[in-house]
């Protein structure tokens, strides 16, 4: 049963070091330099329907299993509505983790 959830690691090596009188980490492996979305190869992602076609449309054809979706936009737009629609219409052998937030008015 696939569960969405976001996950995240450190891959190589690190060296601790300080900057600026705070602790750092530096990874020995250089970074990797970003590639166009066109050239991506995505054959051996595994989706599946969220529910809503149009979602699923703007997601690429769904959400890939493990992946975690950030939805933002301007207050009242409807990004609760939407999501909350999603996790209804999915199906019930599905986990989903619904996380939002919010900024208080003045910070």
């Amino acid at each position: 049963m696939p569960i969405l959830r976001a996950v995240e690691h450190v891959q190589g090596d690190t060296a601790r070091h300080r900057q600026n009188g705070k602790q750092a980490y530096r990874s020995s492996h250089e970074a990797k330099k970003a590639a166009p979305a066109v050239g991506l190869d995505t054959s051996a992602e595994i989706r599946f329907s969220t529910g809503i076609s149009e979602f699923d449309r703007v997601l690429g054809g769904g959400a890939v299993v493990g992946s975690l979706v950030l939805v933002g936009g301007a207050p009242g737009i409807g990004k609760s509505t939407l999501l909350l629609q999603m996790c209804g219409s999915m199906e019930n052998d599905r986990k989903v983790l619904y996380v939002t937030g919010g900024r208080v008015s003045g910070s």
